[in-house]
């Protein structure tokens, strides 16, 4: 979530930033650039849905059986399911985990359906050109205004449900990510002044939107400092019409003719970079002011995976694996205690 400059407190390190940036009501770390990973549905059969849980989840897919409903594989599939639903199993506070449940044991079976699939690499819009996009869901991360219009024209459909990963609670699961780092100022530090002089720099030195293919491409993730949002926004979506010597905006099929400073293309595809609508920096806004970094611990996470692996490939079963799972991260979490 974004924050405001204003929201300077007391100290330099009592800021209001989303939860990621919080270590007992002090700040410590900023995300200068950020962007949104988030799941889409393409043909918009689950509407304005904000949200889903791991169950919904399921049967949906469970409910297109002669569709490729999902561009991944087994083990992407059960990452995606347990980014937002890893406390379903973990227990932080107690130290404890239940991954040996008939609940956790029939997702490992759900996933395992898809051990013949080859999962798609990356997640950016750009990157969906060079692959098919026939499935109904895709991951995909939002990482400049262009991108809403550019999903349109990759998918060739504007129905399109912005559902973002199941979660417990079946609240909007949409990941916030830092674009190329963070940056934190240290409690101890004893040039806190210069230290917030150069972070600020850092979240508020977006004034000019990139203009040339190079700059566009290769420019990613949106300001944080709300501020900073708004104006960067409004400079992009201004002039999204193509306008003639005599000021009217020219007309293409009955609608206005959207304005566009280039093209990309790829052996089966060409896309636009429309300038953005007003709705369109609209609709990223409410994605990033929904989305969180409150994700599951990456070590669990990364022992899920490892073993995981031995049941999607036939050598172990789902309860021998969920097993496994339950006494290494048993372990993991004494640890931390």
């Amino acid at each position: 979530m974004a924050y405001s400059c204003k929201e300077k407190a007391l100290t330099l390190l009592e800021y209001s930033a989303h939860s990621a940036g919080r270590l007992a009501e002090k700040l410590r770390r900023f995300y200068p650039p950020e962007t949104v990973d988030i799941t889409i549905e393409r043909l918009g059969e689950l509407g304005d849905a904000a949200g889903w849980t791991l169950e919904e989840m399921m049967e949906f897919i469970d409910g297109n059986p002669d569709s490729t409903v999902f561009s991944a594989d087994a083990g992407q599939l059960l990452e995606y399911s347990l980014v937002f639903n890893q406390s379903h199993f973990v227990d932080w506070e107690a130290h404890t985990c239940d991954f040996t449940s008939d609940e956790f044991i029939r997702l490992l079976e759900f996933c395992g359906r898809f051990s013949e699939r080859k999962g798609t690499e990356g997640a950016e819009i750009l990157d969906m050109m060079e692959r098919s996009n026939t499935a109904l869901l895709h991951e995909v991360e939002l990482v400049r205004p262009e991108d809403i219009a550019m999903l349109a024209q990759i998918l060739a459909t504007e129905d399109i449900s912005y559902v973002g990963f199941p979660t417990v609670d079946g609240r909007m699961g949409n990941l916030l990510e830092d674009c190329g780092g963070t940056c934190a100022i240290s409690a101890k530090s004893k040039h806190k002044e210069q230290a917030w002089a150069f972070v600020e720099l850092l979240l508020t030195g977006w004034e000019n939107p990139p203009k040339s293919y190079s700059a566009l491409v290769g420019t990613k993730g949106f300001p944080t400092e709300l501020g900073t949002r708004e104006r960067y926004f409004a400079k992009v979506t201004e002039n999204p019409y193509s306008i003639g010597e005599d000021g009217e905006i020219y007309m293409q099929d009955g609608k206005p003719e959207r304005h566009a400073d280039h093209i990309l293309s790829s052996r089966a595809l060409q896309v636009f970079f429309y300038t953005p609508l007003p709705e369109e920096t609209d609709l990223i806004c409410t994605l990033l002011d929904s989305s969180t970094t409150d994700r599951g611990g990456r070590q669990i996470s990364s022992i899920v995976a490892q073993e995981a692996a031995s049941y999607f490939n036939g050598q172990k079963t789902a309860a021998d694996v969920a097993a496994l799972i339950q006494n290494r991260v048993s372990i993991y979490l004494e640890e931390q205690n």
